[in-house]
């Protein structure tokens, strides 16, 4: 049995051990993608006060004022204590995003910047993004080969699991088994390498890779479905729309007004890190607003939508049966999913947990390979070395 482990173990590794690489690689950039990104620009942050946030009409007017062009208003987003309030203008003819920056307790202009589509897709991290998904090849291609690439890799770390297994416990196994020998000769450090650090991230490497194939097959996302549901089938959700026929005359200012006045409560200013507003471009699109008493995770943020001509609150519905949803467990699932596969549900420590894991991940198929060759071209006396996780 342990024989056709080790040639299962052995042999998919070696399949599969460049696109573990570069899954592993990519993955541990993007993990920290949004710190960095922010990384040396002043006007995004702000020293945090004790008043309480300035609605949004005054922000959208102070943003507006240092806008040389008229270009549509597309979003409002207020942050933790220490972040400016970002207000987002869409130029559609030009591609442009206009993103001007307010301090949320005095509405002063902190800084703005000018993005569009070329930008995006030329930035380093939509590269990483690329690789990770697609392996930089079309995506009909990339995608699946990521995908099984992945259910592999999860094979690989259970039959890795079962090798590195002692036969026998003793002090000399369990030093071998937990403990890298740092002044070890370079072939046994290599198997060190291997064993230690797929022992003690394993856990961690089967979350990412299972997290991760729910975005690559819709299968996982039915059984999650199905799992959190309690065994119902999954709901084909409607998002609303605004009732183009009602009459209303509120102004976008005054609905700003009206739904910060529903969600944001002067006295408890810190029940939420994060309140995103988006002002309905289209006739029969709502206000969108999305509460998240996260400061860096989605998996807790509620949407709420209101319409654009009476500010009524709207709600998802069941596209069949029109019936309304008080709980969406497939979009709940989805964000918690993604959540987990960055390591942005416990904050900090999770992220550099996933980044750390990442990176092990990605050395296993180097350290993996080296102990291929070496067993197979090196000395015969290092041929009955411990066989590698």
């Amino acid at each position: 049995m342990l024989g056709y482990v080790k040639f299962i173990h052995r042999w998919l590794g070696l399949l599969s051990g460049l696109v573990v690489f570069i899954v592993g690689v990519t993955g541990a950039c993007l993990v920290f993608e949004v710190d960095i990104l922010l990384w040396g620009k002043s006007h995004v942050f702000v020293e945090p006060q004790k008043d309480v946030f300035i609605s949004p009409d005054i922000i959208l007017d102070s943003a507006k004022a240092h806008l040389s062009t008229e270009i549509p208003a597309a979003s409002i987003w207020y942050g933790t204590p220490d972040r400016s309030a970002r207000v987002t203008f869409s130029d559609s003819q030009n591609q442009e995003k206009t993103e001007v920056f307010i301090n949320p307790y005095t509405a002063a202009y902190m800084g703005s910047e000018v993005t569009n589509e070329e930008d995006h897709h030329a930035g380093f991290f939509h590269f990483m993004e690329e690789g990770h998904i697609h392996l930089w090849l079309p995506e009909e291609i990339g995608r699946p080969i990521v995908g099984y690439g992945t259910v592999v890799f999860v094979i690989i770390l259970l039959t890795g699991i079962i090798w590195w297994y002692p036969k026998k416990w003793t002090k000399g196994t369990v030093r071998k088994s937990f403990f890298i020998k740092w002044n070890a000769r370079v072939k046994r450090f290599t198997i060190d390498l291997h064993n230690v650090p797929g022992f003690y991230t394993m856990l961690v490497a089967l979350v990412l890779a299972i997290t991760g194939l729910y975005f690559s097959f819709p299968v996982i996302g039915k059984i999650t479905y199905w799992m959190a549901s309690g065994g119902e089938e999954q709901i084909q959700v409607q998002f609303p729309s605004s009732d183009t026929t009602s009459i209303g005359n509120k102004t976008t200012e005054e609905m700003l007004q009206h739904i910060w006045n529903r969600h944001y409560t002067p006295s408890e200013p810190s029940s939420l890190k994060q309140i995103f507003i988006s002002i309905p471009s289209g006739s029969a699109t709502p206000w969108i607003v999305a509460l998240n008493a996260h400061k860096i995770s989605s998996h807790t943020v509620d949407l709420r939508f209101y319409d654009k001509y009476t500010g009524h609150e709207l709600f998802k519905r069941n596209k069949e049966t029109g019936e309304i949803l008080h709980r969406d467990i497939a979009y709940r699932s989805m964000l918690y999913h993604y959540n987990i596969h960055l390591g942005r549900v416990g904050g900090r420590f999770t992220q550099w947990l996933m980044f750390a894991v990442s990176l092990v991940c990605a050395s296993l198929p180097i350290t993996g390979f080296m102990i291929w060759y070496q067993r197979r071209w090196g000395k015969k006396k290092f041929t009955k070395l411990k066989s590698p996780i």
